[in-house]
Order: C-alpha cells, then structure tokens, then sequence
C-alpha cells in the first residue's frame, strides 16, 4: 500500500494552523494589555480614574478659583508652605520632656484670644539617619501647645534632634525650630 503524500502534507496544515492562530493571538493580547496598562496607568500607580475626571472645555463643569488657597484646596493639594505666616500670633520655647520610656513636647503661643475646633500644633522630629517622628495635636487652651506619650523607641538615634514645632490657627501659621536631646 502506498501512502498518500497529499494527505499527509494536508493533516500537517490542518495542526500547524489552529496553533499559529492561538499564538497570535495570545501575543496580541499581550500587546493589547501592555497598550492599556500604558495608556490608563501613570508613573506613579495611579489610574486615570484614581484622581480627578478629564478636564473637558466646558466651563459649568469647574468653578472657578480665586485665590492660591483655594486652587490648593480645591486640587488637595495643601502644604505647609502655601498656608501663610500669622503675623498676630507666634509660637515660641519649644521643650522637651522624658520619663517613663515616653517623650513629650511644648511650645508657648502668644497672641491667641480664642482657640477654635480646627486650630492645630504640628511637632516634627527630625535627624540624619532617622525616620522622622511627627505628632499633630489639637489645641486645649491658647497659652500652650501639648503632645505627650510619644514612645522613646520611635526615636531611632539618640542624639540631637531638630523640633519643629507649626502652629495651625485662623488659616494662618506659626513655626519655630529648635534642636533636643533624645536620650
């Protein structure tokens, strides 16, 4: 018997064909999802839709913003450094205390005549070769600004540390800066 050439070259076009078909197209969707992921994700793992929609050209969608506050307001965008300097209060003889393993911080305030719910001390610790160690505390009273119970083990290096202290008040701010002693 003899065996048919055509038949067998045949049954070879019939196997070769469904499995050139499947990678093609398991490389097109490859291409096709490293194309979306390049598209729709940014630099820093955000997607488009994680922040804010499109900007569109029609102008009822956006109000309209007057001032650098509110534009930071308005992005989330609030720094330290675009609420401004009081210049009827101030902040002053940051200190500190430690005992019984916890450290805490005070500073004066003068020129505070009431003390509002949204009022605010900021007490940064910072030093070279350390994770900063930052607590916010709302204010009790408008002589003194108090954080406390601040475990000793936060404070990675003992040493000299820079203590900013940022008072928050009437959207304006305060800061003073000093250097403590961890021990």
């Amino acid at each position: 018997m003899k065996k048919n050439k055509k038949s067998a070259q045949t049954q070879y076009v019939r196997t070769a064909k469904p499995r050139r078909m499947a990678i093609f197209v398991a490389i097109l969707t490859i291409v096709l999802i490293a194309l979306a992921w390049f598209v729709f994700v940014r630099e820093d793992g955000t997607t488009l839709t994680d922040s804010e929609p499109a900007k569109t050209s029609g102008k009822a969608d956006a109000p309209e913003v007057n001032s650098t506050k509110e534009a930071n307001v308005a992005s989330g965008n609030i720094t330290t450094e675009s609420v401004p300097k009081s210049k009827s209060f101030k902040v002053s003889n940051p200190e500190v205390d430690q005992s019984g393993g916890y450290v805490a911080a005070s500073a004066e305030i003068q020129g505070i005549d009431k003390v509002n719910s949204q009022d605010k001390c900021v007490f940064l610790f910072e030093t070279d070769g350390a994770k900063p160690v930052v607590r916010e505390s709302r204010l009790s009273n408008k002589d003194t600004c108090l954080v406390g119970k601040i475990p000793e083990v936060e404070f990675a290096i003992i040493g000299e540390w820079n203590l900013k202290v940022t008072l928050f008040a009437n959207d304006q701010r305060s800061e003073v800066v000093t250097k403590v002693d961890i021990k």
